[in-house]
């Protein structure tokens, strides 16, 4: 009886610990900003206004995860399909008031893969979507004329698999955009591999050949 009691232990503690590291960003790798600043993960902050939060150098936190849509959630160039199990995450670089800034091809790698972006100039998709997949804790701008990426600015961005690479350019206020993953990848760490990513002891093996 006091095996199968541990083993009801086990398997919870281990069903938790899932829970724990559901999918998330892994690492962040590229060049400093035109700031001589280099981009970081974070925890959710209070705000992502740009008259509240301030940084020199793109910024990316994890937001809802493991959301099952409901309906299709419309994204740059498609939809993702209803009763997909996704995990949201925000990439923004709001620089300091007269702090003119350009970070250029900044790779952001996810436990799981890229499912789509919502980066509109204008940022309808994200501002439908901040109820759904923002941070409850966080608060948002909402609609911007630019809170989006502007492309005639070089603003860029393009994915493989779990990772996307984003260029932004801000001269004033701020850009922000929102990336979906697929849910149910575990944030396991197994050391950096040979382009200076984190990723889960899988990839490390496929990554050897084992």
């Amino acid at each position: 009886m006091r095996y199968f009691g541990w083993l009801i232990v086990g398997l919870l503690a281990c069903h938790l610990t899932a829970e724990v590291l559901h999918a998330a960003i892994l690492a962040v790798d590229g060049p400093p900003s035109s700031r001589g600043e280099t981009a970081v993960i974070i925890a959710a902050p209070a705000s992502v206004h740009d008259d509240a939060f301030f940084a020199d150098a793109m910024r990316g936190f994890d937001e809802r995860q493991g959301v099952v849509l409901q309906k299709r959630l419309v994204v740059d160039g498609g939809a993702i399909a209803a009763g997909t199990a996704v995990d949201s995450h925000l990439i923004f670089l709001s620089p300091y008031p007269d702090h003119p800034t350009r970070h250029v091809a900044v790779s952001w790698r996810f436990s799981g893969p890229v499912l789509g972006v919502m980066s509109d100039t204008h940022c309808e998709l994200q501002m439908q979507s901040d109820a759904l997949l923002g941070n409850p804790g966080t608060r948002y701008p909402g609609r911007s004329a630019f809170r989006g990426m502007e492309r005639r600015l070089g603003d860029d961005y393009h994915s493989v698999a779990e990772t996307i690479t984003v260029t932004m350019t801000v001269p004033q206020l701020g850009d922000w955009i929102r990336v979906i993953t697929a849910a149910g990848y575990p944030a396991a760490y197994s050391g950096k591999d040979d382009n200076g990513f984190y990723g889960t002891e899988a990839d490390a093996q496929r990554r050897r050949g084992n």
